[in-house]
Formats: C-alpha cells, structure tokens, sequence
C-alpha cells in the first residue's frame, strides 16, 4: 500500500507542498536525467588466481565472465557492461603485461575508471609487480583500494592479520580490505568502503546493483543524519531547499532510485508526513512548522533545524531514512502503521552526541 493511499494533509499544508514541488521541479529532474545518464566503471588490476571474478560475483550477484565486453575497446582491457550504467573494466594480470601493452592499460584504465580495486592473493603476499603497480596508481590520484582476497586460506587469524598489516605498511596505506569471496567474509566491509570513495552520483548507481546494500545504506542514512544536526559532513544538492527538509527529501528520493523506484518530490514529502506522525502532536506539528516554513521561501539555510533542534533533527532524518530503506525495498507494500513503527523504532535508537563523536573520529 503506497504512502497516497494511507495519508491526508491538512489542504494548508497540501497546499504549500503542491507550491514547494512546483518551485523545485526542475533540480529534481536535472539531478534524475544526470543520474540515469551517469555510468560507474570499476575497474579490476592484479595478477592471475587472485579471484577478480569470484569477487565481482560477491559483491553484484553477477559474473562479468558471463557477459560479453563492448565492442571498440583494446585487447588488454575488457569493459564488461553489468547493467546499463556498471561497467567491470578487467585488465590483464600484472606479470602477463609487457611494456608496449602497458602503457595501452594505464591509458584506458587511468582516465576512464572512477575505482580502482588493487587485487592481492592473500596466500601468495604482496608481490613485487603489485607493489610497483599501487605506487603508480596512488600517483595517479584515483579512487583506489587493496583487496586481499582469498583470506580464508590464510590460519590462524593472527597470521592473517600479519599479512594484512606487512602489506598496509609496505603500501603506506590504510585501505586495506580482507575478503574471501568464495564464503562470501568482509564483502559487507568492501560494499561499504567502495560506497564511500566513490563520487556522490556515482554512490547511487553502484548501491543500485550492489547484493547487500544494508551497510552502505545505512551509512548514507547516518550522513544525511549528522549533516541535518547542522554537522554538514556531505554536500546536499538544491542548494535553495531549506536545510533539512532538503537533507530528507534528497535522501528518500536517492534511497527510492536505489531500489529501482521513481518518486517525486510531493511523494516525498507525504511520505515524510506520514512517517513523522507517529510522534503524536509533537511530530505533526514540527512538520506544519517545517512546511509552512517551507512555503515563505525566504526561510533559508539552517533555520528550521535551529527550529527544532540538532538532536531531534538528526533523529528524524535517521528515522526516516531507515523507515524510506524498508519501504521501498519492500516495493513500496508497507503500510502507514507499519512505516512509522520502523520510524519510532530508528528514532529512539539514534544518538546524535555519540554518533558525531564517532564520525569525528574516524572522519
């Protein structure tokens, strides 16, 4: 059952959001065109037997082997296209390249990928063509981590992990992600790192075709939190959307593109109304509040979450992005009461103080 079917604003408020819908047509369709438009190549480099197929088929669901790449490109670098806009690029194994072949690599891979896996066998080490090949891609400035799969292969763990860390160290980096695509460990961790270092558009694409997109998700919604408690910690577009409801109505609409479902920004905005409810007269009037703020377009910038507060801000939009997550992951078949369950539920659980803290830890 859709949000339309369970959920009446007052005609005011209908009203004004019908006016605010109007006003930002067109952001919200040159950000959708821009989307549907954008591709995401990622790019896979190591040697042979270091699973880059096992590994894609881990983390999409689907084996790149198994498609035929595009017409028109080199003989060493194969662009295989997953879906309309995710495209595997797979180059040679690092030890199988020589010189002239080389250099006919870096120049397709370097411009044209927006990540770049470095792909090391857990149980062979970190090889001399592997070290040369990260330092030439570091230089670069590419988005870039080190996957070293196969790390089932590696006992006891603290024999894995003096593996890991000899290779962080020789690498000078932290991105280094254990996974063992055959059993399907640390891919979570991976999905969610990948989401991470990616470009903001290209996020969208990638967690579109991702098998689990739990982590990542939730990551997006615990940013899009902490930056409508006034922490900013991404960039949100519509610039001249008042502050958090802009915050909210950009994370539904990116979680809804996720999961394949076109919404529109007065969808949007009902689905932020119902959810809201559930927190009784205090939830219905901070949404008549943000609204009606809405309506006077003067009301910029970080206003209405000074209105209400950081933390209840934050909460809010936790608990309606995770509340956005189950909805339209279920296609859109929960109900109102349901939704605001999951709502309350996020609410309360989220802790703005502990959760900023955190992030300005970790960064």
């Amino acid at each position: 059952m859709g949000v339309d079917d369970d959920f009446s604003l007052e005609p005011e408020v209908s009203d004004v959001i019908k006016n605010i819908a109007g006003k930002f047509e067109n952001d919200f369709k040159v950000t959708a065109e821009h989307l549907s438009k954008t591709q995401v190549i990622i790019a896979l480099v190591g040697n042979v037997n270091v699973g880059k197929s096992s590994l894609v088929n881990a983390i999409f669901g689907q084996d790149y082997a198994d498609v035929d790449p595009l017409p028109g490109w080199t003989k060493d670098v194969k662009f295989y296209p997953l879906a309309e806009n995710l495209i595997i690029a797979d180059t040679p194994g690092l030890e199988d390249i020589d010189e002239t072949h080389s250099t006919e690599t870096w120049n397709v891979v370097g411009p044209k990928a927006d990540l770049i896996l470095l792909i090391i066998n857990a149980s062979a080490g970190l090889q001399k063509s592997e070290r040369d090949t990260y330092k030439k891609l570091a230089k670069a400035g590419k988005p870039l981590l080190v996957i070293v799969n196969k790390k089932d292969q590696i006992q006891p763990q603290s024999r894995l992990d003096a593996v890991i860390d000899f290779i962080a160290k020789n690498l000078n980096t932290n991105k280094v992600i254990a996974t063992s695509a055959l059993h399907g460990e640390g891919i979570d961790v991976l999905t969610k790192s990948m989401f991470q270092i990616l470009d903001e558009n290209k996020r969208i694409i990638f967690l579109r075709y991702v098998q689990d997109k739990e982590p990542a998700i939730k990551k997006l919604v615990t940013l899009c939190a902490l930056a409508a408690g006034g922490v900013g910690v991404i960039p949100i577009p519509f610039a001249d959307m008042p502050f958090l409801t802009g915050i909210q109505i950009y994370l539904c609409t990116q979680i809804a593109h996720i999961y394949g479902i076109k919404i529109s920004k007065t969808d949007a905005l009902k689905f932020i109304g119902s959810t809201v409810g559930v927190l009784g007269f205090l939830g219905r009037s901070l949404f008549r509040q943000v609204i009606k703020a809405l309506g006077d377009i003067t009301i910029i910038g970080a206003g209405v979450t000074a209105l209400i507060g950081a933390g209840v801000a934050a909460s809010m939009t936790y608990g309606i992005g995770i509340a956005a997550k189950e909805f339209y992951k279920s296609g859109m078949s929960l109900d109102v009461t349901e939704i605001q369950s999951i709502f309350k539920s996020a609410y309360d659980s989220f802790k703005f103080d502990e959760v900023k803290k955190q992030q300005d830890l970790t960064g």
